[in-house]
């Protein structure tokens, strides 16, 4: 599916209490215009590097309530507009640094 075709204006997209267990290599591709994100109440242990890549424009990540342990320090290295993060009622036991 053409996601750009579909939700080039997407700017806000709620995925809460969806068992999604890892994000994978830009998943969100073409979802360039979404400024908020709730990923929270899932069960993410891994969000790899370069799961954010193309979401320039966020502002809000919610990623509370899920089952992250490491995190890898690139992941949020694109976010220049972001305001507010929540890691909250994880397990975070390290960033790891590349």
């Amino acid at each position: 599916m053409n996601q750009e075709k579909y939700f080039k204006n997407l700017v806000f997209l709620n995925l809460q209490n969806n068992c999604i267990k890892s994000l994978e290599f830009k998943c969100f591709q073409g979802l360039d215009n979404i400024s908020k994100l709730d990923l929270s109440k899932n069960q993410i242990q891994i969000i790899h590097s370069s799961s954010f890549e193309n979401l320039i424009n966020l502002e809000n990540l919610y990623l509370s309530y899920n089952k992250l342990q490491n995190i890898d320090n690139l992941a949020f290295r694109k976010f220049m507009n972001l305001k507010e993060l929540d890691l909250s009622f994880n397990k975070i036991k390290a960033i790891n640094p590349n």
